[in-house]
């Protein structure tokens, strides 16, 4: 009995704090309307991103339209950037921070797939404009929000050009290997990569998810070594995959390792130069494209910053941009009028192409990339 009761005073306790979290999000809301409805202030954008460990260049896309958008007219922009460490607790303390800030009106970023799924919740209900740049999870549209928009592909539309990039022995069959992590976005693409091999005549010969704390890699890829396949698929979070790609390189196997991964630069880093070759990657940029907007950016990012850009520079580059020609467009910077300016009028043309929304804010499919790297690292042809 006494169990019991604890166990109702717990579930209490923590209805209580939801109840009183929601009617303090509700509250923010409100100061934000009032706020705006009597202030000239900028158009003050919060981004969240874990900055330090993707190494990429979405703080400079940021920065380079930024700069452009205030010396062609504006509108002033302000940005309070906070780097989320990928990690849930540093996220939802930075989302409480956005939602809490009156002068706020729109948040950019998110790589992770569960972290944005979570704040996500917390943006609808203060009212907050939630602009995704980097999770591909298709699960983030599915509730109707209406202070969402998405500007990069569900990546489970974009699993079937993977299939397609994997090599085929000389019998032209394809035997392949599936490694995933024990967490639901990883069996969620995994689960997808497989219906799409099943439709391509693929035979799975070897299936493996396993959990990072309490196994050993070294065991999996030995596993793997007996088995042969063709090629294997490998998801999961980037030390995971990180850890794998370079296990199996140093352990001698050479197949073809198809990735679900969005930050190459990040897993060059855990999984050392060396390790990175006969690699099947998605991408969602190709800095040569010869689109307008995309040759201006290219040479002003170059010019600005003395490199070439990255998929997440152009992500970060393009968002604003959308932003603020919303901003523009509404005469407002009410996130429910930024919302329906971006959702509901004609397709945007930015630098990594052309955005088309729909009404729960989803992007219309985009092209994506194939990418591969050979066996010395070096990178071949790009694959539509």
């Amino acid at each position: 009995m006494d169990r019991l009761i604890r166990v109702l005073f717990i579930f209490a306790l923590m209805t209580f704090v939801f109840i009183q979290q929601g009617r303090s999000l509700d509250k923010y809301a409100l100061k934000r309307q009032q706020h705006t409805e009597n202030s000239l202030a900028p158009l003050t954008v919060g981004v969240s991103w874990p900055f330090n460990k993707a190494q990429d260049g979405f703080a400079q896309g940021l920065e380079l339209a930024k700069e452009e958008i205030e010396s062609n007219g504006g509108p002033r922009i302000k940005l309070i950037i906070r780097d989320d460490h990928n990690d849930w607790e540093t996220s939802r303390k930075i989302a409480l921070e956005f939602v809490s800030n009156p002068d706020m009106t729109a948040v950019i970023g998110y790589r992770d797939d569960s972290i944005a799924i979570r704040v996500s919740g917390i943006y609808e209900q203060a009212e907050l404009l939630h602009m995704i740049v980097g999770a591909t999870t298709a699960s983030l549209t599915e509730h109707d929000f209406v202070y969402i928009v998405r500007t990069i592909n569900p990546i489970e539309d974009d699993v079937v050009p993977l299939v397609r990039a994997a090599p085929k022995s000389n019998n032209g069959e394809l035997k392949y290997a599936m490694v995933w992590e024990a967490q639901e976005r990883s069996s969620e693409l995994a689960y997808q990569y497989q219906i799409a091999q099943n439709k391509n005549n693929g035979e799975l010969i070897y299936q493996k998810q396993y959990d990072p704390e309490t196994m050993d890699i070294r065991h999996i890829v030995n596993e793997l070594r007996g088995a042969a396949p063709d090629v294997i698929y490998f998801s999961g979070s980037p030390e995971t995959t990180g850890e794998f790609v370079r296990t199996t390189r140093n352990l001698g196997i050479d197949i073809p390792i198809t990735l679900i991964s969005k930050g190459m630069s990040e897993l060059e880093k855990i999984a050392g130069k060396n390790a990175m070759r006969n690699i099947i990657y998605l991408d969602f940029y190709d800095k040569d494209a010869k689109n307008k907007e995309n040759v201006y950016f290219v040479e002003k990012f170059l010019a600005r910053f003395g490199k070439y850009p990255d998929t997440w520079a152009a992500q970060g580059y393009d968002a604003l941009n959308i932003l603020a020609g919303a901003s523009r467009l509404s005469h407002s910077n009410f996130a429910l009028d930024l919302a329906s300016a971006i959702k509901f009028s004609h397709p945007w043309h930015g630098a990594n192409g052309i955005y088309r929304f729909d009404r729960k804010g989803e992007l219309r499919s985009k092209p994506v990339f194939v990418r591969v790297l050979n066996s010395n690292g070096e990178q071949e042809g790009d694959l539509r």
